[in-house]
């Protein structure tokens, strides 16, 4: 959450100007960055988000405080579907780097480099959550029987996109707490990294200097 709080305080920030004109100290600004984050992006109830935050400002910072909170995030809340969609005149936010949050020099460069629709498709693309890759240790268990295993206890999989022994999984949290991760027999690993291993071809008597080692899995150089 607050990883994405951080990915999104550009455009975050915009949405704040708009409410008001005031200083917003660091300490309230990056509660109301979570805050947004959450109503946004999150598959949370909005006033539920907005009713606990408040009454932690209440607490910690005073009436005063939280009436600023709580009048910010309420206005946003009726504004939130024209902000993202640029409906209204006054809440459009053009400027793509503020659109997608991403900072302007790059929005620049690439929309010289590229067009604005393509751009668009870009930044688009950059900004969709990326599923979490799996590598199955085949000597332990095979894909199929790892993929049934683990959708059985409610965790979805999807095949690789390069790799036949690669599955691709929309969560991580369920997979760490799963008997296969314990028991080494799928680890957390991209498929673009997963590829080093079969870009050589192993032979005996030949040394391999491996700088790193998790369960699992050794990175090759």
């Amino acid at each position: 959450m607050a990883a994405g709080a951080v990915r999104w305080k550009s455009y975050f920030n915009w949405a704040l100007s708009l409410y008001t004109k005031r200083p917003i100290g660091s300490d309230l600004r990056y509660l109301l960055w979570l805050s947004l984050y959450q109503i946004s992006f999150m598959q949370k109830a909005p006033y539920h988000v907005v009713n606990e935050v408040v009454s932690y400002v209440k607490k910690e910072k005073g009436k005063g405080a939280a009436n600023f909170v709580n009048a910010i995030l309420r206005q946003y809340l009726r504004d939130r579907d024209a902000l993202r969609d640029g409906r209204t005149s006054r809440l459009v936010a053009d400027n793509l780097s503020v659109r997608h949050s991403f900072p302007e020099w790059i929005t620049e460069r690439w929309h010289k480099r590229f067009g604005r629709q393509k751009t668009i498709e870009l930044l688009t693309a950059l900004n969709k959550t990326p599923d979490f890759a799996l590598r199955v240790n085949e000597k332990k268990i095979s894909v199929e029987e790892a993929a049934t295993q683990l959708e059985v206890d409610g965790i979805g999989t999807k095949r690789g996109v390069l790799l036949p022994a690669a599955l691709h999984v929309g969560k991580l949290a369920p997979v760490l707490k799963h008997r296969l991760f314990q028991h080494g027999m799928v680890t957390v690993q991209d498929e673009a990294s997963q590829l080093v291993s079969l870009s050589i071809v192993p032979r005996a008597g030949t040394g391999y200097l491996m700088p790193a080692r998790v369960q699992g899995q050794r990175p090759i150089i």
